[in-house]
C-alpha cells in the first residue's frame, strides 16, 4: 500500500470569525495571535457505542453504536488584545485598553480555521464552519510565566444543508 507524503506538523495559524451567510464557512476570519507553542490539537472522539455480553464468553456478543461523535480544536493564545477576549468570552471593546465583560453568560458561536506548518510543499487546513467556543483565561502576574487564554472550540452541526460539521483540506 503506497502512501503519501502529506503530514500536519505544527500549526501555521488560528483565525476565528462570525458565522458565514446561509450556515457556511466564514469568508471573514481573524487571526488569533501568539498561540502557546504545541497547545493546539484537534481531536475527534471515537463513536460511542454499547457493547452487549453473552455468559458463554468474556467477548462482545452485539456492538451496538449509537450517541454522537464530538470534535473539537483546542489551543491556547499569550495575545491579551481586544480581540483574543472578545473571541474567547464574548463581551465588547472600549477603545484600545477597556475590554468590557457581558452582565450575563453568552454562548458564543463562531467558525473557526486551523492552518498547518508546510510540510512536503503542502498545508493542512481544518475548518470548522459552526462551533460553540468556550474560553478560560490564566492571567499570571509573574516574573517568569505569562498569561494566557484556553479555547475549546466544539464542533457543532451547521445551519446549512449543504455544510459537513468540519473538513480536512489540503492547501
Amino acid at each position: 500500500m503506497a502512501g503519501t507524503l502529506k503530514r500536519m506538523i505544527k500549526l501555521d495559524q488560528i483565525r476565528v470569525g462570525p458565522l458565514g451567510e446561509s450556515g457556511m464557512m466564514s469568508t471573514t476570519l481573524t487571526s488569533i495571535l501568539y498561540i502557546v507553542p504545541d497547545s493546539a490539537v484537534f481531536v475527534v472522539e471515537e463513536m460511542p457505542q454499547t457493547i452487549l455480553g453473552v455468559e458463554e464468553t468474556d467477548y462482545p456478543d452485539i456492538i451496538v453504536p449509537g450517541g454522537q461523535r464530538t470534535a473539537m480544536l483546542e489551543f491556547a493564545t499569550r495575545d491579551m488584545g481586544n480581540a483574543a477576549f472578545i473571541a474567547a468570552f464574548g463581551g465588547t471593546a472600549s477603545g484600545t485598553p477597556v475590554w468590557l465583560a457581558d452582565r450575563a453568560e453568552s454562548v458564543i458561536t463562531r467558525s473557526v480555521e486551523g492552518l498547518s506548518a508546510t510540510y512536503n510543499d503542502s498545508k493542512i487546513r481544518i475548518d470548522i464552519p459552526k462551533a460553540n467556543i468556550s474560553g478560560a483565561a490564566q492571567l499570571r502576574f509573574s516574573k517568569l510565566e505569562s498569561g494566557m487564554i484556553a479555547f475549546s472550540c466544539k464542533v457543532l452541526l451547521p445551519d446549512s444543508d449543504g455544510e459537513v460539521p468540519w473538513k480536512r483540506v489540503i492547501v
